[in-house]
């Protein structure tokens, strides 16, 4: 129990941790992580992946697996992008034992670290391929060159103007959302000259949506047309 901690404070995670993250139920991670072993064979798969155990809310003690960076970024491979990311955040916060190493393992912790931003990089880079909305992929390839470095070397865009939601112009103009878009749509208001496509959280799930958010200039013109 005491290596077992030792792990888990310089940057592991259980599979019990992995299955929250990935929304998995434990059986299916313990499934992945032993097929993963089965493909890089017991003498590899020793140095990244941990029998271990834990006890039940009823205290039986059942089978767990502690992965180490490696064997996160190994097993991460099987799914998403976005759970990739959440995966290497999560791994990357935990909080470390400060304690005095020898040159040799901190050279091995600089190649751990090496290693996270090389896929955070990589995963924030595949990311944006997958929108269309051309800001929102502008920044995250901005985020992905800066996962590389400890210190930004491209600023993001600059918010030039103050925006709003279909619901907060219908609020000033005293009419539903609903007849807000109607009324964008018809008269060919989403535009750059109104505003511009945002990813906003969807109201009634943790889903991003994409939706337009308008500047200032677009009451006047909906004005025209209630």
């Amino acid at each position: 129990m005491k290596e077992l901690q030792l792990l888990e404070s310089k940057g592991t995670m259980t599979s019990l941790e992995i299955a929250e993250i990935t929304g998995k139920e434990h059986y299916n991670v313990l499934r992945d992580i032993k097929d993963e072993i089965s493909k890089l064979g017991t003498e590899r798969a020793e140095l990244i992946f941990e029998l271990s155990e834990y006890k039940d809310t009823t205290g039986r003690k059942l089978p767990m697996y502690v992965a180490n960076i490696q064997g996160i970024l190994q097993l991460g491979a099987r799914y998403s992008a976005d759970v990739r990311y959440k995966l290497i955040e999560k791994v990357t916060k935990k909080e470390t034992v400060k304690t005095k190493e020898n040159t040799f393992k901190n050279d091995l912790l600089d190649i751990e670290k090496d290693k996270i931003r090389l896929e955070k990089s990589r995963i924030l880079k595949e990311l944006s391929q997958s929108f269309t909305n051309e800001k929102y992929r502008e920044t995250l390839q901005i985020y992905s060159a800066n996962a590389l470095y400890d210190d930004p070397i491209l600023e993001l865009p600059a918010v030039k103007k103050k925006s709003y939601t279909a619901t907060e112009v219908g609020n000033k103009l005293g009419i539903t959302s609903m007849k807000v878009g109607s009324i964008a749509k018809k008269h060919n208001l989403k535009t750059e000259e109104f505003g511009f496509w945002a990813y906003d959280k969807a109201k009634y799930s943790n889903k991003q949506v994409e939706s337009f958010r308008y500047y200032d200039n677009v009451i006047d013109e909906i004005k025209k047309y209630i």
